[in-house]
């Protein structure tokens, strides 16, 4: 047995993650990026890379992708996967015995959550908890029942849909960082997927809302956009409501809007001196300001998420967009986010 270190990208930083390994075990694939088939494929209008903290806590507890890999990695061992520039490098084997619920989670259940920073582990017997935000690099020790995961994937739209590839995904193991804080330990690279298409005989596992940034001019996550062209997705969305390719719905309400509608829909109306060539005021004037590409720095994605068990591959499927307004202060300072519309394939 020894030490291989390996590394994931997570918002723009690499982090060392080290794992016992049982075996090193060379991969025979071709050397294309697994990310080809967006410069393959001309009718892909935008394009965008992400590792997502997603909430996969099933319906049902018998189907728990968490429990999974536990009972795995501790009585049998998990293939994982090196990258370098979206190729497939090499493949292990990881596997510990001694992997355990820690210590100092004892009397504590999770509260799961769709936003990264909403989780958290709550004391049974005390007004106490654990807020997890963040990853971690410590490898020591255990983990732990909470169904976190980092899906490596690629978004993509085309012809007015919204498509996922998840090539990567990896279980998270909660580690304290502080009396009441803890952060995410990624376990490694597993479940390799590039299939184009769900086995039938795949699993539901959950829905869930995953949040996404989109555009690239404002945003504090890092993201890689693959495509060519306009970088913004809302951009391509808007052109096709216009078109008459998507429908809009309130996303509060469910009411169905024209584009016409869409454009002002909450906007604020302002009031506008009217003058004369003098430079006289003559009158006023009521100026509908208009919705912009640049009003929506993120997305949430309603997404059902399957897991093929024969073939260890997991697959989403995406229901609807809900385009996330930006709350801005009278001095234009970032405030929050709320939903606005919903956009149903």
């Amino acid at each position: 047995m020894r030490l291989i270190p390996t590394h994931l990208t997570w918002q723009g930083r690499m982090l060392p993650v080290v794992f016992l390994l049982l075996a090193t075990v060379a991969i025979g694939q071709k050397n294309e990026p697994y990310t080809q088939f967006i410069e393959n494929n001309t009718k892909i209008q935008w394009a965008a890379e992400y590792t997502t903290l997603v909430n996969l806590t099933p319906v049902t507890n018998t189907v728990s992708l968490k429990k999974y890999y536990l009972k795995r990695v501790k009585t049998d061992s998990v293939k994982a996967y090196r990258v370098s520039n979206h190729v497939v490098t090499g493949s292990y084997f990881l596997g510990d015995k001694s992997l355990e619920r820690q210590d100092w989670l004892q009397d504590h259940y999770v509260i799961s959550s769709d936003r990264p920073d909403r989780w958290q582990f709550n004391n049974r017997k005390q007004e106490t908890e654990y807020r997890v935000s963040g990853l971690s690099n410590e490898e020591c020790c255990g983990c732990d029942e909470a169904d976190a995961f980092l899906v490596n994937q690629v978004l993509y739209y085309s012809n007015h849909r919204m498509y996922t590839r998840n090539f990567f995904l990896s279980p998270l193991c909660a580690r304290k960082t502080g009396e009441r804080t803890a952060a995410w330990y990624p376990m490694g690279l597993f479940a390799f997927n590039n299939a184009t298409v769900r086995p039938s005989a795949s699993t539901f596992l959950t829905t869930s809302k995953p949040y996404y940034p989109v555009n690239t001019r404002d945003s504090v996550i890092d993201f890689a956009v693959l495509s060519l062209g306009e970088d913004r997705l809302v951009e391509h969305l808007m052109k096709d409501i216009e078109a008459g390719k998507l429908s809009v719905r309130d996303a509060e309400t469910g009411e169905k809007l024209s584009y016409e509608k869409f454009l002002s829909w909450k906007m604020p109306i302002d009031t506008v001196a009217v003058y004369d060539l003098e430079g006289n005021t003559t009158g006023y004037q009521f100026v509908q300001q208009l919705l912009q590409p640049s009003d929506f720095s993120s997305i949430r994605l309603v997404q059902d998420w399957y897991f093929d068990f024969k073939s260890e591959r997991l697959f989403s499927e995406v229901r609807s967009i809900i385009l996330m307004m930006d709350a801005r202060g009278p001095d234009g300072s970032y405030r929050g986010r709320y939903p606005f519309v919903s956009i149903d394939f």
